[in-house]
Order: structure tokens, then C-alpha cells, then sequence
């Protein structure tokens, strides 16, 4: 299972060590013997491998500002608006990164706070103020004459590319990287990191893992691993150990996570960062879970909420909150079990939402990118014809004939970016309004129509049903026979859906194994018939083809205007209740809400 896809904070830390220098050893320091540019240049140097020690420097020049130059009070701030970050205060650090931008303070400060900046943009979803400082980090890069820290820029836009999940982009940028500084071996632990994630995010999102793949992607974490041993980068080691675990669990095998992060449980948080150790505590109830072991699932992930930081929720808060909704209903607590489904499919849905809008964004850039470079290309060509028809007077009838080329040619130009971006917007149509796997209504635009529609029947004093469904135990189909499988199913029950509905009616999937249908003009009476039609479609399914081994089932809870108003929001989660209640009296059933 991919749990750290989208854990955005995690990477937040990534581009902080990038702009760092290489550490200087030393076993004892003396502090009272430094000067002030000494203590700053310490402070920065040993911030990953020393983080109290740097904090403890942060702390004493703070206690003394009149004494510091404007450099040093920018360098300082700097590293002030570093520790805000480490520790989640992101309100903090990005009003210092912006005080930095807006003064007269050293460009190679600047330039560092500006690739901060980008990866805390990306950690609050702005995409758009994300890519502008991206834009002020490459402008700025011709004046910046510290080669470590134009290399340091170059890991921070691949970085912002993986919050992005754009993976392969990624990894083109890391490519770009032609060279590695002598000497430099955190950046060398942090561009290997960095491949290495982009490489397992994409091997993850394949439908299914081929296992001689997964193997050497093991072998490149274990040379990985010995790049950032060499640097002695104890965060990044850990992180690696993570990436380890995320496989074994992919290939069930629950006794490998726990050998590879159990040991290293009092390291990981010796390193002070609460995410690491929040992510690992639900990787180990990840793989008890796995073994059956229900005492340690729910200690390790009652553990990784009380730990979460971040009051955000990821694909890892999703994971924990699935996680203790089916302890509950394997004891049995059915109550509670019900809250806790109600939390994850809350949480769930937000993570869906965030992950459309990051390929939404970068689309949107792009095109936005396409567009100024055939702008420029266009207007190149303009003034070349002018330029032309100035300069060549002696040859009017010549000048006349290439005037009329190069105007077609700028012509032609114009259609064509006007052709590629009606596919854009095409493109970009089709992102926003289909889910890409089964081809019905996206979530996002499900809930457009459905508005839509809920308001023109409530004008026009129409009856309305509303069917939320959920594949039953689709869960052990993933685990037992692979999400490719499981992706097939939940083709297969899409379109069987879309021959029982109506031309009006309005089918979406909501995320996961869970869709609704919006019945306009349909009384309940008539919505249970059309559930129970489609209920007896999907276990007629033939699984044989599929690979299963017995049929597929689906708990279906259905409601009306009549019973719970014009409101969507109330509708769907009526509904929601009512197939929840389905589920309770045995699955593969219509319960109505009442």
C-alpha cells in the first residue's frame, strides 16, 4: 500500500537539508571561543546532524540582536524560520522566509529562504505561489556564484515536483544534475532519497508490482542506504528504512517491517522529527495488522495519532483512521466502528480532493507555459517581419512574398496553439468531470451535477432518491488477488451500473470502492427497485473471468427528499448511514434510511 504518497510535511524537511552545508566533525565545541559569524556558520552546519546543538546557537545569538549586523540578523532569521519548519510551526517560518524577501539582506540568503518557501507553499496546497517561487528561484540562480547552493536549487525544484506527485518529471529534473560537488555527500544522500522515491511512488501506482522490479528497487535502497551511511545523514537513513518497509508490506511481508523499523524505533526518535516517527508507527500497524495481531495494531496506531503534529489529513492519517474503524468492527463495537468509518471516509475524501488538485495545478501550469512560449515565438516572428520589411526596400516584390510567408507562418502558428489548447482544455475536462479508472462521474464533478440537480427538482417539486453503494470485503480482493484485480472489479461494476440507470440518472464514485447514484424524478419506492436491480447485476457479474473465486456483492443504503431534504451533504450521508446498516445485517442487501 502507498502510505507516504502524499505525506506533504515529509517533505518539507528534504529541501531544509538540501541548502545546508557539509558538516564539519566535532566532538567538542567550545561555543564562548567563537565569534558571531562563527556561531551562525556552526548553527547552519550542524542543524540535521546536531539539531540541539544548532538550536541551543539559535537561542543564545537571539538573546543579543543589537549586537548583529543586518546579514547576520538575516542569516539568523533564517536559520530561526529552519527550526519553525523542522518542528511543523509552518505560520512562523514562512513569515520570516517573506521578511527575508522583502529586505536588503544577503542574496544567498535569499536565495536559500526562496527554496524553503516552495516546499512550505507545497506542504499548505498552494501550488500557485509554490510555482511562483520556483520562477524567482530560477531568475535569481545566474547571480548565485556558491555552486553549492545553485546545486542545492536544483534538488529543491525535483523535490517540488515529487510533493507535486509528478514523479517522472522528478526525475527528469534530477537528471539535469550533471555533475555532483566533490565532497558533497548529503546532497549525494539527498538526490539518491529523491530517486528513490520518485522510482517507488511510480512502481506503486502501477496495477500490479512485478516482483523482479520491486527486487531492484530493494537493491538501489540498499546502495541508497550507503550513500547517506557514508554522509551520516541519520534522517535520511531512517527515511530510506521506510521506503524498505513500504515494500514488504506491498509484497505481505509483515515480519520484514517489523525487523526493519522495530530496532530502529528509539533512532528514529532521536532525530526529533514528528512526522518520521508518526509515519513509522503506522507502518508497524500496517504489518501487525497484516499478522493478525489486533493488541499491537491498535497500540502503534493509537500511536501515530497522539503523535500527529500536522492536524492534516494525508494518506497516512487515512491509513491510521481505516485501521482503528476495522479494529472496532472486528471486536464487534459496532458504534464506534461506525464513527470511525465516518472519519475515514471524511478523511479519505479530502486526500482524493488535495490529489485532483495537484494534477489539476500542474495541468494548468503547463498549458499556462505552453501558452507564453508560443506567445513569445509569435511576437519573435512579428518583429521579424517588420524588421524585414524595413530593411529590404530594393526588393519589394521578394519582401511582399516572405511579408506573406512569415504572416502565414504566424498564422499558423495561432491555429496551432489554439489547437493544442482546446486538447488542453479537453484534457483538462476530462481530469475534472471522469474518474479515470471506471469512467463514470469524477467525485468533484458528481457533486456539481448532483447540486444542479437536487435544485431543479426542489424548484420544480420533484421527487428525488439518492443510492450510496459499497463493494462488500472489496478489501481482501486487493489483498488476496491484487489491485490489479480489484481495478478490473471496479470496472466491471461501473459499467453494469451505467446499463440499470437512466439517461438522467447520475452515477459517481465517491472514492474507493464507494459510488452514488442521484435518481431525479424517482420516489423511494421506485430507487429500492433500481438498487436491488443493480444489487442482482453485480452478483451476476461472471468473477470467473476475473479471477475470483466467489461472487461479487455490494451493501446499498438508500434515501429520499421526502425523508432527508434538499440538502446533498444530508442526503449523501443519510444514505451513507443507511448502507453502513446494510452492512450489518449481512451485506449484499437495500437498506432505506429511516
Amino acid at each position: 500500500m502507498q502510505l507516504i504518497y502524499n505525506i506533504k510535511a515529509f517533505w518539507l524537511l528534504l529541501i531544509l537539508f538540501s541548502f545546508a552545508l557539509q558538516v564539519v566533525a566535532s566532538n567538542e565545541i567550545n561555543l564562548n571561543t567563537l565569534s558571531t559569524d562563527e556561531l551562525l556558520q556552526l548553527a547552519d552546519e550542524k542543524r540535521s546532524s546536531d539539531y540541539i546543538l544548532a538550536s541551543k546557537i539559535i537561542d543564545r545569538l537571539d538573546k543579543i540582536p543589537s549586537s548583529l549586523s543586518d546579514n547576520q540578523s538575516a542569516y539568523l532569521a533564517y536559520l530561526k524560520a529552519y527550526r519553525h519548519s523542522f518542528q511543523s510551526e509552518y505560520d512562523q517560518a514562512i513569515s520570516l522566509l517573506n521578511s527575508l524577501q522583502n529586505n536588503n539582506s544577503d542574496i544567498s540568503i535569499k536565495y536559500r529562504s526562496i527554496g524553503m518557501l516552495i516546499n512550505l507553499y507545497a506542504n499548505r496546497q498552494d501550488w500557485h505561489n509554490g510555482i511562483l517561487q520556483i520562477t524567482k528561484l530560477i531568475s535569481l540562480t545566474p547571480q548565485i556564484k556558491n555552486k553549492e547552493l545553485v546545486q542545492a536549487s536544483n534538488i529543491s525544484v525535483a523535490i517540488f515536483y515529487n510533493q507535486l506527485a509528478q514523479y517522472q518529471h522528478a526525475l527528469d529534473y534530477l537528471d539535469k544534475i550533471k555533475s555532483i560537488i566533490d565532497g558533497n555527500l548529503r546532497d549525494k544522500c539527498i538526490i539518491s532519497q529523491q530517486r528513490l522515491l520518485a522510482k517507488l511512488r511510480l512502481l506503486l501506482n502501477e496495477y500490479e508490482v512485478i516482483k523482479s522490479d520491486a527486487n531492484l528497487l530493494h537493491q538501489d535502497i540498499k546502495k541508497g542506504l550507503s550513500v547517506c551511511q557514508t554522509a551520516e545523514a541519520k534522517l535520511f537513513i531512517n527515511i530510506l528504512h521506510t521506503y524498505q518497509a513500504e515494500l514488504y508490506l506491498t509484497d505481505k511481508q509483515p515480519e520484514k517491517v517489523i525487523t526493519a523499523l522495530l530496532p530502529r524505533l528509539n533512532d528514529i526518535k532521536s532525530v526529533q522529527y514528528p512526522i518520521l516517527v508518526t509515519l513509522t508507527y503506522n507502518l508497524l500497524a500496517q504489518a501487525y495488522w497484516q499478522l493478525g495481531d489486533t493488541t499491537n495494531t491498535e497500540k502503534y496506531a493509537h500511536l501515530a495519532l497522539e503523535n500527529d503534529v500536522t492536524s492534516t489529513d494525508s494518506f497516512q492519517t487515512v491509513t491510521t483512521k481505516h485501521l482503528l474503524y476495522q479494529l472496532a468492527e472486528h471486536k464487534g463495537d459496532y458504534k464506534k466502528a461506525f464513527e470511525l468509518h465516518k472519519e475515514y471516509s471524511l478523511a479519505k475524501q479530502k486526500v482524493n480532493d488535495e490529489e485532483q488538485a495537484k494534477e489539476l495545478a500542474f495541468q494548468l501550469a503547463s498549458q499556462k507555459d505552453f501558452a507564453n512560449k508560443t506567445e513569445i515565438k509569435t511576437l519573435t516572428r512579428a518583429n521579424d517581419i517588420l524588421t524585414n520589411e524595413q530593411s529590404l526596400s530594393e526588393q519589394q516584390q521578394e519582401n511582399s512574398l516572405l511579408l506573406l510567408v512569415l504572416l502565414l507562418t504566424v498564422v499558423g502558428l495561432g491555429v496551432t496553439w489554439g489547437y493544442k489548447t482546446w486538447l488542453s482544455q479537453q484534457k483538462l475536462k476530462q481530469l475534472t468531470e471522469c474518474d479515470d479508472l471506471t469512467q463514470v462521474h469524477s467525485r468533484r464533478h458528481f457533486i456539481a451535477l448532483a447540486q444542479q440537480t437536487i435544485n431543479q427538482c426542489q424548484v420544480e417539486k420533484k421527487p428525488l432518491t439518492c443510492l450510496v453503494f459499497d463493494l462488500d470485503r472489496f478489501k481482501k480482493i486487493n489483498d488476496n488477488f491484487g489491485h490489479h484485480t480489484g481495478d478490473a472489479v471496479l470496472k466491471e461494476v461501473a459499467n453494469t451500473c451505467k446499463q440499470v440507470c437512466r439517461p438522467t440518472d447520475i452515477l459517481g464514485r465517491l472514492g474507493g470502492e464507494e459510488f452514488a447514484i442521484i435518481l431525479p424524478n424517482c420516489e423511494l419506492l421506485m430507487g429500492e427497485d433500481l438498487a436491488n436491480k443493480c444489487r442482482e447485476k453485480i452478483a451476476q457479474i461472471n468473477y470467473d473471468n476475473l479471477g475470483l473465486i466467489e461472487p461479487i456483492t455490494a451493501s446499498f443504503g438508500i434515501t429520499c427528499v421526502d425523508v432527508s431534504g434538499f440538502e446533498l451533504n444530508k442526503l449523501l450521508a443519510d444514505a451513507d448511514d443507511a448502507m453502513y446498516s446494510a452492512k450489518q445485517h449481512g451485506r449484499n442487501c437495500v437498506q432505506s434510511y429511516k
